[in-house]
């Protein structure tokens, strides 16, 4: 297929241009893709010790240790991709899924709060943030952000699940018709999702549940 060509024409280049950081980065992308974690955090870092100032680069391999299950690694390397442009929203993303994976509840709050700011649609960023807040005991912001993650993303089938959940005692009519929905919603993903990465390069917005390679 065409990804199939696209890399083996990114291994070309890099035949001829062993560290060209341009080739790096979409071999990479598909890597991930793939699941072929390791070699992308392999290619990665070659790319970005020859584009140390590129922020997608850094984020990318945070992308790829967080896969690997190095969250700490994934987190810095998200921080340094903030540091080199603040404003790249995929990057805040991937740092508080790295540091809630890390345990850094308190930090992963923080940086969710800052995303929702930016992207009040992000339903997935809702659905993590709302389950750290029902494990506080926040019930009541909790459902508020479960409420906006299905308006959001009518689909979700974890905000539609724990929404029902939440709703069971005081409102058992509607819970049951939202856990019967759940059945037909888009697959969970895990909560504070991973990495980005479906595409040539990583999805900028959602992410892949762990698989360590």
């Amino acid at each position: 297929g065409r990804v199939t060509e696209a890399e083996r024409l990114y291994r070309r280049v890099l035949q001829l241009a062993p560290d060209n950081p341009d080739a790096l980065r979409l071999l990479s992308g598909i890597e991930l893709q793939s699941g072929r974690h390791s070699l992308a955090e392999t290619h990665l870092r070659r790319a970005v010790a020859n584009r140390p100032g590129n922020a997608e680069l850094h984020w990318m391999l945070g992308a790829a240790l967080m896969e690997r299950g190095r969250d700490a690694a994934a987190a810095r390397s998200a921080q340094r991709a903030l540091e080199l442009d603040p404003y790249f929203a995929p990057a805040r993303l991937l740092l508080g899924n790295a540091l809630h994976a890390a345990g850094d509840v308190e930090g992963a709050e923080r940086v969710w709060r800052e995303v929702l700011a930016s992207d009040p649609q992000n339903a997935a960023t809702q659905f993590n943030l709302a389950q750290l807040l029902l494990k506080s005991g926040r019930n009541g912001e909790a459902r508020t952000l479960l409420e906006k993650a299905v308006a959001a993303q009518p689909n979700h089938a974890g905000a539609l699940g724990l929404l029902g959940q939440s709703l069971v005692v005081e409102d058992d009519k509607r819970a049951i018709g939202l856990l019967r929905r759940v059945g037909c919603a888009a697959p969970v993903r895990r909560a504070a999702p991973r990495c980005p990465g479906r595409v040539g390069l990583p999805d900028r917005r959602h992410s892949p549940t762990r698989r360590r390679h």
